[in-house]
Formats: C-alpha cells, sequence, structure tokens
C-alpha cells in the first residue's frame, strides 16, 4: 500500500510539473545519496526478486582501480549493479529505475546500473 501512495504520488507530481519522466522533483530516491535498503526494497517490490551483482566498491577494486581514479559512485556508495537476463528482464529495470526516480541508468547485456547522480543520464 505504501509503495502504490508512493507511486500515486510520483504520477501526480509529474502531471502537476508537465514532464514527461520522472526527474529529481519527483522522485522516490533522493538524489546524491547512499543507495539504502529501503530504495532496494523499493526495487524489489518494483520487479521482483533482485540480484545485485555490485554495490559498494572499495577504491583498490579492479574497475574502480583502472578509473585511476577513486571517485566512483559506487565508492561512494551511491550506485548498485543488478543482473537481468533477457529483454523483458532488462527492460523491467530500466522501467522500474525510472519509475523510481535513479539518477542515473545504464542498461548493459547482462546487468542494469542505477544510481543517485543529480542529472538525470539514461542509456538504454
Amino acid at each position: 500500500m505504501q509503495l502504490l501512495m508512493r507511486r500515486f504520488l510520483v504520477g501526480l507530481c509529474i502531471l502537476l510539473l508537465g514532464v514527461s519522466s520522472v526527474s529529481h522533483s519527483c522522485s522516490l530516491v533522493p538524489s546524491d545519496s547512499k543507495v539504502s535498503d529501503e530504495v532496494i526494497e523499493m526495487l524489489r517490490k518494483e520487479v521482483g526478486d533482485v540480484y545485485i551483482t555490485s554495490r559498494y566498491r572499495a577504491c583498490d577494486h579492479p574497475i574502480e582501480a583502472a578509473k585511476g581514479h577513486c571517485l566512483g559512485l559506487h565508492v561512494q556508495g551511491k550506485a548498485i549493479d543488478v543482473s537481468c537476463s533477457g529483454e523483458t528482464s532488462c527492460n523491467r529495470l530500466v522501467q522500474a529505475g525510472k519509475v523510481l526516480g535513479f539518477g542515473g541508468i545504464i542498461r548493459y547485456d547482462t546487468h542494469v546500473h542505477l544510481d543517485t547522480r543529480k542529472e538525470v543520464y539514461i542509456k538504454e
């Protein structure tokens, strides 16, 4: 019921502001914040069971180390990667990311990256 109310409020916000997609002013996910357990639970309520392949990464993690700096969103706890298999599964994650108001949504072949960056960036 709580999620249904939140979705209603986001829809109302979008309608009143006249925007075509979720903006941070209508977001259920706080901009520039850590991805909390509550946010992950909201994602689960949208798409069912999710398998998170990456959440927090230390600076010495191979992916972060390859960047040459320690400023990535995973290092800051502001991003998650969620496994998906097949077109439908990946599309559902992307749509849930939009509904919940993640700032960054990047779709890869095997997972979807979701983050709380301030500027909205979506790559499907």
